[in-house]
Formats: structure tokens, C-alpha cells, sequence
């Protein structure tokens, strides 16, 4: 019984210390409203000026910018811009202005803050390069680690090299424009070798594409003298002797097969002018940083919540001050 009771009081003092603390709460709560609404004149004034100085401090402060550029990289150089690409980030990281000024920037005026790159993922660019049933296709897909997050799946770097598109991201200063990021593309392209290998292999397809076309001329005879049912000719300049055992789908099936690859390759010159090609034109805009750009709503509340801040240090001050003044009467009495 004497338990019962006991245990009655504890759940009573319990009930009595919350009822307790939740009154000093509502009280401190009261104080502090009251406090805001004596000292409403001053909160507004520092609205105003908190409002004013974020306004002038955004007009005269030079916002950063940011650009997205969609790359084709041609002649299988892939590794190569993406290791060019890599040294020049490193090197404005370093402020390396020696090498910036070799490739054209100013050393005095900084342009370019961040530089990454991203390929476009085609698998279909992947799946033709190989042929049917082509067993290292099958090996190479084994091969591929994926790497699984709760939002994306995200595909390994193993094709990297193999992709023609990429996304290329820049994280600019003020004094970036235009030309900023032609300087870029020109550096990436500035390499005396893989200009060669960019004039030989343009014109091995342009003879490619001359050859195929003299082909089709040859097969468009031999169409034509089959139609009209004359004697094929085969002097020693054609390129195919023939009887009339030939299959015709097969000639016709020859002719449609040259005549797409004259389009893929007639394609591919318009693409490969040069080692990195920009193919969207570059829109500069300026870099939103969320809430940190927005400095007019930023500084009234700090300078107000600054307020606040020490008038509530003042009014704790105080009240130790109180206390310990109420401790050493109490003590003396």
C-alpha cells in the first residue's frame, strides 16, 4: 500500500515539474513576443537596410556563369581530349597563368573556374561496331560493372573511348564570354599529329566515297544491259564481268549496301572539319546558386536574427546577473 502511494507522489511531482517547465516556457515565449513587438521600430529599420545593402551588395558583386557544350570527338582521340581536358582544369586550379597564357587566355583576368566532361551514352554507337554474334561483344558485356544508386543506374567508363558525343560543362567567371570557350575548343584541336591523322583519314573516305560511286555506275550498266537483254560487255576497265548467270537481288542488294555507306560516310565528313567538334552554338547564362544569390531576402533576416541574437545573450545576462545577486542577500541573511 505504502508503495502504491508512493509511487502516486512520483507521477503527481513528475506532473507538477513538466506543468512547472512548460510555464516558464509559455512565459519565455511571452517575453520574447512582446519583446519584438516593443522593438518592432528597430526590427523594421533593420529590414530596410538589410534589404538595401543585399540589393547594392548583388548589383556591384560580378556573378559567375555557366555554359554546356555538346562535343562530337572524331578519330577515335576520345582519351586524349578527355586527358587534355583534365590537365587544363588542373592547371587553372593552380592558377598556372605560364600555360593559360600558351593557349590564349589573359593571366590577368580569370575566365574559367571548373571544366567537366560527360559522355552521351549510345549503346547503339557500341552495338555496331561489332558484328552478329560476335562473341567479344558478349565478353565485353560481362565485363561492364554497373554501379547502382537508390536514383540511377549508372554504366561503367568501359565504352568511354567508344562514344562520338559528350557533354562538356563549364563553371565560368564574369569576364567569360563567347570566346572563352572557342579558345578552349581551339586548344583541344591545337595538335600537329592528329591534324595529319584528320587529313589522311578525310581523304581516304573522300577517295572511299569516289570509289563507291564509280561502282554503282558500273552495277547501273550492268542493270541497264540485263533490262534490255543485249550482251554484256566486259571491257578491261570494268570493274565487274558477269554472265547471265549472275543473280540479279545480289547486284541490287550491292548497290543499296554502297549507296548507304556513301551516306554514313558523306555524314561523317561533315562531322570530322576537325578533331573536336562543337555542335550546338554555346548559350553563356549566369550561375544560379539557389538561396546564396538571393540577397535581399539573405541580409534582413541576418541582420535582424543578429539582433535577436544579442538581446536574448543581454536578457540571460541579466537574469544570472539577478540570480546571483538573490544568491549573496540570501546568504547574508
Amino acid at each position: 500500500m505504502s508503495d502504491y502511494k508512493n509511487d502516486e507522489v512520483d507521477i503527481f511531482y513528475v506532473f507538477n515539474k513538466f506543468k512547472e517547465l512548460l510555464n516558464r516556457g509559455n512565459v519565455l515565449v511571452f517575453r520574447a513576443i512582446n519583446f519584438i513587438i516593443k522593438k518592432w521600430v528597430i526590427i523594421i529599420i533593420l529590414l530596410i537596410a538589410g534589404g538595401a545593402f543585399g540589393y547594392y551588395t548583388k548589383k556591384n558583386t560580378k556573378q559567375d556563369k555557366k555554359a554546356i557544350v555538346l562535343l562530337r570527338i572524331n578519330f577515335d582521340t576520345v582519351n586524349y581530349v578527355y586527358t587534355s581536358l583534365e590537365l587544363l582544369n588542373e592547371k587553372v586550379l593552380q592558377n598556372d597563368y605560364k600555360f593559360l597564357s600558351k593557349i590564349g587566355f589573359e593571366t590577368a583576368i580569370q575566365e574559367i573556374k571548373s571544366i567537366e566532361i560527360n559522355p552521351i551514352i549510345n549503346l547503339k554507337e557500341i552495338v555496331n561496331q561489332f558484328e552478329v554474334n560476335n562473341r567479344n561483344f558478349e565478353t565485353a558485356l560481362k565485363n561492364i560493372d554497373f554501379n547502382v544508386n537508390d536514383e540511377e543506374i549508372q554504366i561503367s567508363e568501359t565504352f568511354n573511348s567508344d562514344y562520338k558525343y559528350h557533354m562538356l560543362y563549364f563553371i565560368l567567371t564574369n569576364n567569360a564570354n563567347e570566346e572563352t570557350l572557342h579558345k578552349i575548343i581551339s586548344y583541344l584541336n591545337n595538335n600537329e599529329l592528329l591534324q595529319q591523322l584528320k587529313e589522311v583519314t578525310n581523304k581516304d573516305i573522300r577517295e572511299h566515297v569516289k570509289n563507291n560511286i564509280e561502282t554503282i555506275s558500273q552495277i547501273n550498266k550492268i542493270l541497264d544491259t540485263y533490262t534490255s537483254n543485249e550482251s554484256l560487255a566486259s571491257p578491261s576497265s570494268q570493274i565487274f564481268v558477269v554472265d547471265r548467270d549472275f543473280k540479279i537481288a545480289n547486284i541490287i542488294a550491292k548497290k543499296m549496301e554502297l549507296q548507304r555507306e556513301i551516306e554514313e560516310l558523306n555524314k561523317f565528313l561533315v562531322y570530322s572539319k576537325d578533331i573536336v567538334l562543337m555542335v550546338n552554338k554555346p548559350n553563356i547564362t549566369l550561375l544560379n546558386r539557389g538561396i546564396r544569390d538571393k540577397k535581399v531576402i539573405i541580409y534582413p533576416i541576418m541582420f535582424v536574427f543578429t539582433f535577436l541574437f544579442f538581446a536574448f545573450l543581454r536578457f540571460i545576462y541579466i537574469s544570472l546577473r539577478d540570480l546571483s545577486n538573490q544568491t549573496e542577500e540570501e546568504i547574508k541573511k
